[in-house]
């Protein structure tokens, strides 16, 4: 089986993002990371997978909450689930490499998502 082959097999399987939820109002940082999320988002069920890629890294940077933040937890959920949806992406415009050396990076970067991030890789 040729790689252009395993490409065009490989549907994205996306998940959405998931809202802060508390009696607090949600982060300002949440609305811009949701845009660029449905942006990513969108880009992939159109088919541009590499696009997409890109959007859910920079929408799981955006969503990021200082570690005793109320919201901390859910905007760690939130980047997983930007990550999870950025490996899927990469795999479907046929990057693996690419997506690999993209969340490894993201990996080491966002310490509280490293064994998460391993994880999606390996899965």
């Amino acid at each position: 089986m040729s790689a252009q082959t395993e490409v065009e097999q490989h549907t994205p399987q996306l998940q959405l993002l998931p809202t802060p939820s508390g009696r607090e109002p949600i982060p300002d940082s949440y609305a811009p990371g949701e845009q660029a999320f449905a942006k990513a988002y969108d880009q992939s069920l159109a088919g541009k997978h590499a696009e997409a890629a890109a959007g859910f890294l920079e929408a799981a940077e955006i969503l990021r909450a200082p570690p005793n933040d109320r919201y901390a937890d859910s905007m760690s959920a939130a980047r997983g689930v930007a990550y999870f949806n950025a490996w899927e992406a990469f795999q479907a415009a046929g990057q693996r490499e690419l997506g690999k050396q993209k969340l490894e990076k993201a990996a080491k970067a966002d310490r509280g998502l490293t064994a998460e991030i391993r994880k999606i890789l390996a899965g």
